[in-house]
């Protein structure tokens, strides 16, 4: 078995897969029921993506191999997931990346593009919905 890579933040251990050779960035965000490896090892075994991209996703908080600690939902757990995620490309030292992301990743995905537009720079959702409220 392959072994477990993480970055510390936000007081948090969160594995993260890696691959390619490309100098564009692609993070992809997991559903809600899902993982990195899951969710997206189709992605991560294409030639054409990981010739053209540097490939990265990221097991949120309680996901996966992001365990432990278990997953809680505050009332503030997408910012919560989606600062740890900006947190964690920040760490990989990526400023500047596209999200694809579905189901509860497409939340996070949009709640990371609207906390941090200056490092997504293209965003693209599928499967998902969400009910923001202004605070």
């Amino acid at each position: 078995s392959e072994p477990i890579v993480q970055t510390h933040v936000n007081g948090v251990d969160l594995h993260y897969i890696r691959k390619g050779s490309g100098n564009d960035v692609l993070l992809f965000l997991h559903g809600i029921a899902g993982t990195s490896d899951v969710d997206f090892t189709p992605q991560f075994q294409s030639d054409l993506l990981t010739k053209k991209f540097d490939l990265i996703a990221i097991d949120r908080r309680g996901c996966g191999k992001s365990r432990p600690p278990k997953k809680e939902f505050p009332a503030d757990f997408l910012r919560i997931d989606a600062a740890d995620i900006g947190s964690a490309m920040d760490s990989l030292g990526v400023r500047k990346y596209s999200v694809a992301a579905w189901c509860y990743g497409g939340t996070v995905g949009l709640t990371l593009a609207a906390m941090r537009p200056e490092a997504v720079s293209k965003l693209v959702v599928w499967g998902s919905s969400a009910y923001f409220e202004q605070s």
